[in-house]
């Protein structure tokens, strides 16, 4: 991971906070989430625990979609820095689809919706960035097009004294 992870966006699934976490110049669709987060929604009572036995058992496929990462976590009534693995979308899917867990396919759908919605939104920025180059080009235009004339008509000018 080439830059820290930054809170993207927190949404809730079923009274669960679920914060997603962005890397800069990452698709903002692909965003990255704790083991102990993706354990929490799936439901289990012991999540980090849970997602390592998972990552365990399928290491070859997960490797390539998980990461660690340095966060701060708050424990107990201090904030504590610590090394936890991070999983990106993909992986969010596949840990879900291995955990074969009745909230599987409600937490899938939740994911989801989430990179929809973020997708969606990172299309309309896209959008009005457009929208504003297209006005400043027109403006510079047009900007163009009356010194072209001050100019013609200047030497119009210094034509008709010679």
């Amino acid at each position: 991971m080439s830059s820290a992870l930054q809170i993207l966006t927190t949404r809730n699934f079923n009274g669960l906070s679920f914060d997603c976490y962005h890397e800069d110049g990452q698709d903002v669709g692909d965003f990255w989430a704790t083991s102990e987060q993706i354990g929490q929604l799936l439901g289990y009572k012991r999540p980090a625990n849970a997602i390592t036995k998972i990552h365990k058992q399928n290491k070859a496929r997960l490797d390539k979609f998980s990461t660690n990462a340095v966060m701060a976590q708050v424990e107990g009534n201090r904030t504590v820095t610590r090394d936890v693995t991070v999983y990106n979308f993909k992986g969010l899917l596949e840990i879900c689809r291995y955990s074969q867990q009745p909230k599987a396919n409600a937490v899938i759908d939740f994911l989801w919706q989430i990179s929809d919605e973020l997708r969606q939104r990172e299309i309309q920025a896209s959008a009005q960035v457009c929208m504003d180059l297209q006005q400043k080009a027109t403006e510079l235009r047009e900007q163009a097009v009356r010194m072209y004339a001050l100019l013609a008509l200047e030497i119009a000018l210094i034509s008709q004294r010679s």
